[in-house]
């Protein structure tokens, strides 16, 4: 919906005779302001204005620098919105499309530049309904029809028979066909979908297919089109019998393609999400790409990746959860560090990924039998833990033995003369009971007691007996010990070595 001050912009750079935009508008000496195209048109008929009927000439007329320079100004921006848009279009149609076993690859999008009077006729109808309709419906059809949608606008079937190579007949008789399934709308017609606007109205519902309707056995029932909705069992579609009640707007040339044989580059481009969307659908090798420039991008540039984040949500936890569902461990290990990073500081990150992505499916690297990929868990497992409550519970319900888990592979680093790995494990264990979700069991506690302050099996860093110390103080001050055990010793013994 435009601005007043856009109309008021419009209205003044728009020849008062065709209302185009005057790109090479000119004055004439009574100041009236007109398109030197059209004037010149008018002058051939008749040398005189043609809204005063006073004497003009061509040689009267002198360019209008101002105007000029605010048409083409207007009409830039007008073409960034729509470069825009569809930009935004192509990225809506690769998130919607949702089959296994190939990916839509779109060509081209084109705005339809329809005849005045085809848009006049929908909107008559679109008033009639009180300017109710419904938007990104889509129709498949061929190439070799879309020259006459072009012209003409939608046009009533003379043949059932369905258009391109399918078989069949139409499952409606003689109507327009739209339906809201982008899938669905590939299988009709040839590699080309034209996306609409529909008026609903007047509508006869049906289950199942009635190949032999006309539109004028719908019309004498007092209908204008069908909806059916096929019990469920496929995506719904719809029929019209007017074609005043649809209007084209964008026409798609697609192809469908297997994963292994879609054309993508084989380097990862600077930020496009349309191009991030196919690698993250894409094969292995496009996956690791992709993460490996969000990585890159979350450690970088948080602001910016939250951004190109917010838009491929779905992809990108998608591609999480494949890579950290694989064997493949450099895709494992990169997935590993794009949470790890994506995560640090970002709260709507972390409740993201514990709404994507099931905790124990992280939990699980923990028990990595490689350290790498033991040192990302822990990474993303301290980073979920480091503001949110909530986190904490979420993460301790998924594996209830967690303190067990965290405290056998920490002596397991020791042995290994890992300190890093043991101070991680520790930390992480600390962070997590210091909201109090985490109980551990006296006896465990005695272990990390006796075997990393007391007694260690080998000597240990300064920094892994202080995590040691951290955690026990932690689940000491939030009440998360037996009592029993407390009264064993623990406080007094803690309280002498410090």
């Amino acid at each position: 919906m435009q601005s007043l001050m856009e109309e008021m912009l419009l209205r003044s750079i728009s020849d008062p005779i065709t209302g185009e935009i005057m790109l090479d508008a000119v004055n004439t000496p009574t100041g009236h302001v007109f398109s030197r195209r059209v004037i010149l048109k008018c002058l051939e008929e008749k040398q005189e204005n043609p809204l005063t009927r006073a004497k003009l000439e061509e040689k009267d007329l002198t360019p209008n620098l101002h105007i000029r320079q605010c048409a083409e100004e207007y009409q830039k921006m007008k073409e960034k919105e729509e470069n825009d848009y569809i930009d935004e279009l192509k990225l809506k149609l690769l998130q919607e499309w949702d089959s296994e076993n190939d990916l839509i690859e779109i060509e081209k999008i084109e705005k339809l530049k329809l005849q005045e009077h085809i848009i006049s006729a929908y909107n008559t109808e679109k008033q009639k309904s009180g300017g109710e309709e419904m938007e990104m419906q889509y129709h498949g059809t061929t190439v070799e029809s879309i020259s006459g949608i072009r012209t003409t606008g939608f046009k009533i079937p003379t043949s059932s028979l369905r258009v391109g190579d399918k078989e069949g007949n139409l499952r409606f008789g003689l109507g327009i066909y739209t339906t809201e399934s982008l899938k669905k709308a590939t299988t009709y017609g040839d590699k080309t979908i034209v996306i609409c606007r529909i008026i609903v109205r007047n509508v006869m519902e049906l289950s199942e297919s009635h190949e032999m309707l006309t539109p004028n056995e719908v019309h004498n029932k007092g209908y204008e089109s069908v909806f059916c909705n096929f019990r469920g069992n496929e995506p719904s579609e719809r029929a019209f019998y007017s074609p005043n009640l649809l209007l084209p707007e964008y026409i798609v040339h697609f192809k469908l393609v297997g994963k292994d044989n879609l054309d993508l580059p084989e380097q990862m481009p600077s930020t496009d999400i349309p191009v991030l969307v196919q690698f993250l659908r894409s094969t292995e090798q496009h996956k690791s790409l992709a993460l490996k420039y969000l990585a890159d991008c979350f450690r970088d540039n948080q602001a910016e990746s939250m951004i190109i984040l917010k838009s491929l949500r779905a992809e990108y936890y998608s591609a999480i959860t494949n890579a950290l569902e694989g064997t493949n461990e450099q895709l494992i290990l990169l997935a590993l560090r794009a949470l790890w990073n994506g995560s640090f500081g970002h709260r709507q990150s972390q409740y993201d990924i514990l709404v994507y992505i099931k905790p124990t499916l992280i939990i699980g690297y923990i028990s990595s039998h490689t350290e790498s990929i033991q040192y990302r868990t822990l990474g993303v497992l301290v980073n979920l833990c480091h503001l949110e409550v909530e986190n904490h519970k979420k993460i301790v319900s998924a594996e209830p033995d967690l303190g067990n888990i965290f405290i056998n592979k920490t002596i397991s680093a020791l042995r290994k003369n890992n300190d890093d790995l043991a101070f991680k494990f520790l930390s992480c264990l600390a962070n997590i009971a210091s909201t109090g979700v985490l109980k551990l069991h006296h006896r465990t506690l005695d272990r990390v007691v006796e075997k990393l302050i007391f007694s260690p099996e080998k000597p240990v860093s300064e920094k892994v007996t202080q995590a040691a110390y951290h955690l026990c103080s932690n689940i000491i001050s939030e009440g998360k010990v037996d009592q029993e055990w407390l009264t064993q010793g623990f406080q007094p013994r803690v309280g002498q070595r410090e």
